[in-house]
């Protein structure tokens, strides 16, 4: 570290395959790695920080908006609590050296190059093989946001030296089945899609405000497309789908 001195440190990585990682034993090994790292950018005396959090640090059911500094962080799973846990041990540890500590805490992300398994391009592909896809009822409320639009807000952070927690997200809050109804619309196969009856009414916390210190940078030739600009158009055989 010491020979390369970077002006800033970004740190995105993490275990996130899909279906495994929310209590994945490679947590520990990440958040290990993680105060690591910090030690070592920190000795080699370096002056800004930007880490990505979850929404998963959150406590969940208790529905209405997730505020940074008002919302319970009661994580859930091993993955959310190995990152509350670096959040905790990072910003104590950067104040120790009055350096700014960034950490954007990402909701819902989408977009090109996507894990095939995440429910978008899952959603996607199974249609655009001419599969029926079934779901439950989908009443699930969630944050979806770009990546572009994620990659914009980090480079703002970056930028003006944030220091703090932050939630990055759109919000504007859909349902599961919004955005399934909206895939399944663009491609013209609405039959092929099943939902199942909803049991009870289910509220999600996922719902987030953005700071004013991103909103602005944002508003500012806004890229967010939600979906159809990501989808392929379906060929026109003649038949129907």
């Amino acid at each position: 570290m010491r020979s390369v001195r970077p002006d800033v440190l970004v740190h995105l990585g993490w275990v996130t395959e899909p279906g495994r990682y929310w209590e994945s034993l490679e947590n520990l090994d990440w958040l290990n790695a993680s105060t690591s790292l910090f030690r070592n950018f920190l000795d080699a005396g370096e002056s800004h920080c930007l880490v990505t959090g979850t929404s998963a640090e959150y406590e969940r059911g208790t529905g209405g908006l997730l505020l940074e500094t008002q919302s319970r962080l009661k994580p859930q799973s091993l993955y959310g609590s190995c990152k509350l846990a670096l959040f905790h041990a990072a910003t104590a540890l950067f104040a120790q050296r009055n350096i700014p500590l960034a950490w954007a805490r990402l909701f819902c992300p989408f977009g090109t190059g996507e894990n095939p398994l995440r429910l978008i391009p899952r959603t996607v592909l199974g249609l655009l093989r001419g599969e029926q896809i079934e779901f439950d009822a989908g009443v699930e409320v969630r944050d979806f946001m770009h990546v572009e639009d994620i990659a914009s807000a980090i480079a703002a952070l970056v930028e003006r030296q944030f220091d703090g927690a932050v939630n990055v997200a759109s919000g504007e809050p859909l349902s599961v089945r919004a955005v399934i109804e909206e895939i399944a619309l663009h491609l013209r196969v609405q039959a092929r899609v099943v939902f199942g009856a909803p049991s009870e009414p289910r509220l999600s916390p996922l719902v987030s405000l953005l700071r004013s210190v991103i909103c602005g940078r944002l508003r500012n030739g806004h890229r967010r497309q939600l979906l159809l600009s990501e989808l392929p158009r379906p060929v026109n055989t003649g038949g129907r789908a």
